[in-house]
């Protein structure tokens, strides 16, 4: 009778703490700093806007970029995949730090028409200046996005990217 009741005992024990564990949350690992939606800052006439959305896979930071510009009369929003979740527009391997760069094709921020500047790409980098400020820079005069901008976060979530890539994202990082 002993050995049956300690048995049972022991099973139950065993079941709770497997029920626990499995409704745990499970730490994945902390999040990058820079992953979550980024407002550009400065907008006194409202004439431009654009947003960056920066999600986190695996070792790999996944960027989209869209805004409205000269008043609506260039508009260049973020481009979607089958699965309804944002393209990639830019991967970018994880580093510790503050600062990542990558390349953007010119055709995102030019006339797609224009053939000479389709397969040009441009050095971009984001660095953070805290959690909730961070600089978008590229070393090229783009048609319409400004060359040094101050985002502002708007929050802190993993945004969900497509498998698929944009037509124009470099493929070779």
């Amino acid at each position: 009778m002993k050995k049956t009741l300690l048995v049972f005992a022991v099973l139950i024990t065993a079941l709770l703490a497997l029920q626990s564990f499995r409704s745990a949350p499970q730490d994945d690992g902390e999040l990058s700093p820079f992953v979550g939606t980024w407002d550009w800052e400065y907008n006194p006439e409202l004439t431009h806007r654009f947003s960056i959305w920066i999600g986190e896979r695996n070792d790999s930071l996944l960027f989209t970029m869209g805004g409205v510009f000269y008043s609506g009369s260039r508009i260049h929003m973020p481009d979607y995949g089958d699965d309804n979740n944002f393209l990639q527009l830019m991967r970018i391997k994880k580093t510790e730090g503050t600062l990542v760069k990558g390349k953007m094709c010119a055709a995102m921020s030019n006339a797609y028409f224009n053939i000479k500047r389709a397969k040009t790409y441009n050095d971009f980098s984001f660095e953070l200046l805290n959690d909730t400020t961070m600089l978008f820079i590229h070393s090229d005069t783009l048609s319409f996005w400004p060359d040094t901008a101050v985002m502002r976060r708007r929050d802190y979530v993993n945004n969900i990217f497509s498998n698929e890539c944009h037509y124009y994202m470099r493929l070779d990082k």
